[in-house]
């Protein structure tokens, strides 16, 4: 559509989602001068936006895109809807409205915003709609099984080794009905990982 666009994060993506097209353009700060537009995407609150605040204030637009009950409504534009399993399920209904053309890329970074989002389809976010929306690109795009692979079975031998550590440590409230461990930096330092990971 002629526009030209720069991805900021507070952090860079955790290196498992590598294989989504574009990850590698995701930059970590600020980007000098003045937005015309400025997209906030699944974010309730400004404070989680760290590092990247002054998106706040550089741009003469803002766009607030997210599915939090308690979204702060900050943006000049705010969609939001608590009702949605994902982002991703908003980026597509815009997708949809806007007539776009679809293709594997695309598709693959929706589903896998469907997966992760609603943490494997099990969160009380998991909706009808983001099963019809997940079958539609399994049916034409994605498979769940490679997916799957490239996320949960594709970890390093030093994140199976803090997975271990962390197994070690676990621990259960007086009720028996939650169980917590705290990953240190001490664990990060001898398994050689980061807070990523």
């Amino acid at each position: 559509y002629g526009c030209s666009a720069e991805m900021i994060s507070p952090s860079k993506p955790p290196s498992v989602y590598s294989f989504l097209k574009g990850t590698e353009k995701i930059k970590t700060g600020m980007p000098s001068g003045r937005k015309n537009i400025g997209f906030v995407l699944d974010c309730s609150d400004t404070t989680r936006l760290e590092n990247i605040r002054g998106i706040l204030s550089d741009a003469d637009k803002l766009i607030n895109i997210d599915h939090h009950q308690l979204n702060r409504n900050f943006g000049d534009i705010n969609y939001i809807r608590p009702e949605s399993s994902s982002v991703c399920e908003l980026i597509l209904n815009i997708g949809l409205g806007l007539n776009i053309d679809w293709d594997y890329d695309t598709a693959l970074a929706v589903y896998v915003g469907l997966l992760t989002d609603t943490n494997r389809f099990q969160e009380q976010n998991t909706t009808a709609r983001a099963h019809i929306i997940a079958a539609e690109l399994v049916d034409k795009y994605i498979s769940p099984v490679k997916v799957s692979a490239m996320i949960y079975g594709n970890q390093d031998l030093n994140t199976l080794k803090l997975i271990s550590l962390v197994f070690n440590e676990l621990k259960l409230t007086d009720s028996k009905m939650i169980a917590y461990a705290t990953i240190t930096p001490e664990m990060l330092k001898n398994t050689h990982t980061k807070n990523e990971n």
